[in-house]
């Protein structure tokens, strides 16, 4: 009979990073939209400017032009602010956003300005290029946890249907030496779950820390999962499938 088993800790966590991964593909898309949008918007050659660092900033600007920057405040309304989790999500003001995902200096253009210089609309191609290569590196992340947790369930589905078919064995064994026997291969199987769980706690501590605009540094593990019951689902599902052989273990000893 086929033993049927599930790692209920882990389907969530990978609900958890689906979720996010929808969420991060939809973010870049929007920033490839806006620039496209950008490169449509007409530039004017009417500001001189300097740099400082690696920013451009604009020293002169005729006070009674019309602001051309409007355009670009649309465009980034209606493509990064546009994602259909974006207020839930973060729900910030076009400065805020702008400040957050594209730098300070670039919001004070887009919101402040009045003109659109081509080193102005460079600098803004650069900052969201820079968010673009940010969301794909967050994506190869979340995709190689996702992989990392379908592993473990399919490992932890193999262990516990083992431990189960072995401890079906205890009632009906009569004899001291047949259940040191089965407590023996309990315990090769606890040692097996060790495994896991340690090569797990070894990607955690060996996995790169996000790099996010609007994101602090800290864990994956501490990002993805911090509303769920534990940051560290899989280990929570191998520690359940190790107490249940520990207690088997117990039984074989009575």
């Amino acid at each position: 009979m086929t033993v049927e088993t599930r790692q209920p800790t882990i389907e969530c966590a990978l609900a958890h990073v689906d979720d996010e991964i929808d969420h991060v593909r939809a973010e870049r898309d929007s920033f490839e939209d806006f620039l496209d949008r950008l490169d449509t918007i007409q530039t004017n050659g009417r500001v001189t400017p300097r740099t400082d660092g690696n920013h451009a900033v604009v020293t002169s600007l005729e006070a009674s032009a019309p602001t051309e920057l409007q355009p670009i405040r649309r465009a980034y309304r209606e493509t990064v602010m546009g994602v259909s989790h974006y207020e839930q999500e973060y729900g910030d003001t076009l400065r805020e956003s702008l400040t957050v995902e594209l730098g300070e200096t670039v919001a004070t253009y887009v919101m402040d300005g009045q003109i659109l210089s081509p080193m102005v609309r460079d600098t803004l191609r650069k900052a969201t290029n820079q968010c673009l290569a940010e969301r794909e590196d967050f994506l190869r992340l979340l995709r190689q946890e996702s992989g990392s947790l379908d592993a473990i369930a399919n490992e932890l589905n193999e262990l516990e249907a083992r431990v189960v078919e072995i401890g079906n064995r205890i009632d009906a064994t009569e004899t001291s030496a047949q259940l040191a026997r089965i407590g023996e291969k309990l315990q090769r199987t606890e040692q097996r779950c060790t495994a896991l769980a340690n090569r797990r706690q070894k990607r955690i501590h060996s996995r790169e820390n996000i790099s996010l605009s609007g994101v602090d540094s800290a864990s994956l593990s501490q990002y993805l999962y911090t509303d769920m019951e534990t940051v560290t689902p899989a280990l929570a599902d191998i520690a359940s499938c190790i107490e249940t052989i520990r207690y088997l273990r117990i039984r074989c000893l009575h």
